[in-house]
Formats: structure tokens, sequence, C-alpha cells
């Protein structure tokens, strides 16, 4: 007689997310927008990609929803006075936390008595390439250490910290560099540079969600100031121009890919993810402002007292930055047609 097979373990899941701080990054993740609570993101790509100030904003964000974020930082790279300006509040425990492991076991002790004691909502290690394995540290400056221990521990105490992180519905979210190697063995791309990210196969293999970012442009934006020293008027690029590819998503439709910008931008306090010109290029792509010759740019409100009239992708942005109604107004319009 065939008897039922009953699980000891029911396992129920309502897939949640912590926005990115990007509303363009947002849109491709699908319906959690964001990352993924009790899951593993990895957020990869080469240096001034975006890496940084995207996992920063997504902190700032989570504590302007009531959440706790932690930010480990092994690279020890953080500009903590940016962090502030962009939003990040490391300095108040009940919302969130800075911290600086030195080693890899280290990293995971804390991420789990971040989970299991803290409670914490969003934890950022950055990065995976900077975590430095306890054998590594202890070997001296002319001797080699142990070969792929990274690797070794990651795929060891990965596994642990995935079901505490989804049991508790963490956030997981990693930073890993790229890097470039050289094909020796038999292979189609023998002597051919290919990229990879340092740390094994096993991250790979957990993250429900690996995101590579880069840089487009990096003057997609400047400003005109005096050089004090010459005495000569210079540009300083305050914008940059960046991409986003999900090519794994296990949370949504993979292979999406969007751009984002990045701007600091003293003069008008913004510093990280620039929003703000994201609405602006989708509302004049689904012509909400429309464009036409000679770079006029019109907006007609439903209500009539917030329409504009502007010539020029500057005085657009600034007319925009100070008229919050009309972006709110706006970004509803492009909600309605199933955008942010």
């Amino acid at each position: 007689m065939r008897k039922e097979v009953v699980s000891a373990y029911e396992w129920t899941e309502e897939l949640q997310g912590i926005s990115t701080g990007s509303l363009a990054i947002n849109r491709i993740l699908g319906k959690v927008g964001g990352f993924p609570r009790g899951r593993m993101t990895e957020v990869l790509g080469w240096e001034s990609s975006g890496k940084t100030t995207l996992c920063i904003q997504a902190c700032a964000t989570a504590q302007k929803q009531g959440l706790h974020a932690t930010y480990l930082d092994t690279e020890r790279t953080v500009d903590l006075e940016h962090a502030k300006l962009a939003g990040f509040e490391y300095e108040d425990s009940e919302k969130g936390a800075y911290m600086t492991p030195r080693t890899l076991e280290e990293v995971f002790t804390i991420i789990e008595g971040l989970i299991l004691e803290v409670r914490s909502d969003l934890i950022v290690v950055d990065s995976v390439a900077a975590m430095v394995p306890q054998s590594v540290m202890d070997s001296k400056m002319d001797e080699m250490g142990p070969i792929a221990s990274r690797a070794r521990l990651l795929s060891d105490k990965l596994p642990r910290i995935a079901n505490i992180a989804s049991q508790n519905k963490v956030a997981l979210v990693f930073v890993n560099q790229m890097r470039m190697k050289i094909e020796t063995g038999w292979s189609p791309n023998r002597g051919k540079p290919q990229e990879h990210s340092p740390g094994g196969s096993a991250l790979r293999f957990y993250s429900s969600l690996r995101l590579q970012l880069k840089q487009v442009k990096k003057n997609q934006t400047v400003k005109k100031v005096l050089d004090p020293v010459s005495g000569k008027e210079i540009e300083v690029p305050i914008q940059g121009l960046h991409n986003a590819y999900a090519f794994k998503n296990k949370v949504s439709d993979p292979y999406q890919d969007t751009d984002f910008y990045i701007r600091f931008d003293t003069d008008n306090q913004i510093y990280g993810i620039d929003n703000l010109q994201t609405i602006i290029d989708a509302a004049k792509s689904q012509d909400i402002i429309l464009s036409k010759s000679g770079g006029h740019m019109r907006y007609e409100s439903p209500t009539k007292g917030l329409s504009f009239k502007v010539q020029g992708e500057y005085p657009l942005y600034h007319h925009m930055l100070n008229s919050p109604d009309a972006v709110a107004e706006i970004r509803e319009a492009l909600k309605a047609k199933g955008l942010f």
C-alpha cells in the first residue's frame, strides 16, 4: 500500500524586496522592486561602475522605510561623508551600522549576529574580493596563502548563512569586483582575456539575483567652475551614465538591463542615484513631456496649474528640480503606463 509523503517542513514564501534606491533598477527587478528579502544578491562590476554608490543608496532608502541596514566594508574604501550626504545614517544604531571586519570568518560571524540578534533587514558586504581568510592573515608576507581558501570557505559558510537569511527575511547583498584572466587550457577562447569574479562558484549558485554594473559615460553632465590655481574656467563632471544588467534573476524575468544616473552635485545637494533624470528621460520617451525642434520641451498638466514650457535639457532639469508637484504628477502618469 502506497504511503503519502508528508513534508516535515512546509515552506511558503511571499517575495518582498528592499528598494535599491534607483527607480530604473527597481523596474527591471520585477514585482519585488529591489533586492529580494530572504535571498542573496551579487552586485558586480569594474571600478567606478557604481556598486558602492548603489548599495549605500539602498541602505539609505531602507532606513527611510523604517528598516535596519548594515554596511560591512571589508575594502575600507567607503567615503563616510558621502555616505552621510546620501542619507545613510550609520551612526544611529537603531537605524543601521557601518563596520569594517578584518577576516572572512569575522564577516560571517557578524552577519549571523546581525540576523539573529540585531534583526537587521539589509546587510551589504563590500566586497567578496577583499574578504581575507584568517589563514592568509596568519601567513608571512613572503609566503603564499592556501590556494583557493576564500572559495572553499565561501562554499562552506554560504549554505548556513543562506538558510538563516531565508528564515528571517533578510536581504543579503554581496558586492564583488571583476577580474581578467587568460585561458591557457584547451578551449575555443584559449589566449583570449576573459572576465570573471573572484571567490569561486558558490556565491554564483546561491545568489537569486546577479546584477552587473557598468559605467557608460562619465561626463554625462558637467558644470563650469573657476580653477583657483590656473585662473581658468574648467569643466567638472557632476553626473555619469551607468548601466545595470540582471543576467541572473530568480525572482523575476532575467536578462533585463537599464540605464541609470549617478550625480554628485553640491550646488543642488544631490549625492548618489539621480532618479529625477530617470523620470525626465522616461517622460520624454512616453510623450508625457513633448520635445519639439530647437530643444523646446513642453508639459501639459491635467490640472493646468503645473504646465510648463522650457528650452534645453539643463533648464528642464532645474525647472523640475524646483517643481516637486510637477515631478509627482509626471511620476503618477508614468505609473499609469506601467513604469516606476
